[in-house]
């Protein structure tokens, strides 16, 4: 069974090696970085939830409360969410489920907590279409920044799975709103 916990200090070199894993397999597949970095990794080893199976960090993510973005609609900013600021799993050959898990997680997690949707920035078009087609998420629209990025906003209706084969370990409160906006 996989656990879901709130990360500690000692996951980070973890967390650091998924990301590096990750990045290389991104690469090879001619797919921009998505939504990792090393920075991001660094920072959020306080922030996030890791996902272990027999106590092997396999995946993490970090949901941050209700943070609109500027590119969300009113009615957007009206609905309860979480955001999926980073995400990432390891990305061996059989572990293709990962993402889906944690995707059902915090789906179920939101739908416990009184929120609708889950959302996302996505910076890369085939990693939307995997987002869309393997994880279940819904393509809202496109938002092309400051820099002339386009990142393709997604979302996820939260939906209880009270059988997923995850056991929560340890109290998870997602990060507070308050937390800045990455652009």
């Amino acid at each position: 069974m996989y656990e879901i916990r709130p990360a500690q200090e000692d996951d980070l070199p973890h967390v650091q090696a998924l990301v590096r894993a990750r990045l290389r397999t991104l690469k090879l597949r001619g797919v921009a970085r998505g939504m990792l970095t090393l920075a991001d990794a660094e920072r959020a080893a306080s922030e996030h939830v890791v996902m272990t199976w027999d106590a092997q960090v396999v995946g993490a993510v970090t949901l941050i409360a209700h943070m609109p973005r500027r590119e969300r609609t009113e009615r957007d900013a009206a609905q309860p969410a979480f955001e999926v600021a980073f995400m990432v799993t390891d990305p061996a050959p059989g572990s293709e489920v990962l993402g889906w898990l944690l995707t059902r997680w915090a789906a179920d997690l939101a739908a416990r907590t009184g929120h609708v949707f889950i959302r996302a920035r996505v910076p890369d078009s085939r990693l939307a279409e995997h987002f869309h087609t393997s994880l279940g998420w819904e393509h809202v629209r496109p938002v092309h920044t400051g820099t002339g990025s386009v990142y393709s906003l997604m979302q996820h209706p939260a939906v209880r799975s009270p059988a997923l084969p995850v056991t929560e370990v340890g109290g998870f409160t997602p990060f507070p709103p308050e937390c800045p906006a990455r652009d």
